[in-house]
């Protein structure tokens, strides 16, 4: 398979893409590699590893961006855009909650968007709960929403 073979180029030796968020190799030098197989042509759920893959706050500075496009303008299938989306959760920082709050808020997202509800959660800052209280009748992000902030109150 070209994508491990890749990866093994890249020094990171895997036998399946879903074994390289545990794996000890050079996950940075990894993340291009990742990327760029996660346009091709492969099965959604090959694309949903690749995706899920870039979890991880070293893959910040190379994938951030290019998964945020990917998830804006649809160039992922559902569970590619589900992996990218959780990868965005994980990687993000406290600075990036203005970003969190526009793809929150983007309802061409759909369902996408509940990973970012913990995220909203965990901050601190005021406009994080306003948000999550704005959306809070979102038919989409309603139930998590209640479920977190009632956890939260208990």
């Amino acid at each position: 398979m070209p994508l491990l073979h890749d990866l093994a180029g890249a020094g990171l030796r895997v036998t399946d893409v879903w074994d390289v968020w545990n794996s000890a190799g050079p996950y940075e030098r990894a993340v291009p590699v990742l990327l760029s197989h996660l346009n091709r042509p492969y099965s959604d759920g090959l694309r949903e590893g690749i995706a899920r893959a870039l979890a991880k706050k070293g893959a910040r500075p190379i994938a951030w961006d290019p998964l945020i496009s990917m998830l804006k303008t649809g160039a992922l299938p559902e569970n590619a855009a589900h992996g990218a989306m959780a990868a965005i959760s994980a990687m993000a920082r406290p600075s990036d909650l203005q970003t969190l709050i526009d793809l929150i808020r983007d309802c061409t997202l759909g369902s996408l968007r509940i990973y970012l509800v913990g995220n909203l959660m965990r901050s601190k800052r005021p406009e994080a709960r306003a948000t999550l209280l704005e959306l809070r009748d979102d038919p989409v992000l309603r139930k998590e929403i209640a479920i977190r902030l009632r956890l939260k109150r208990d």
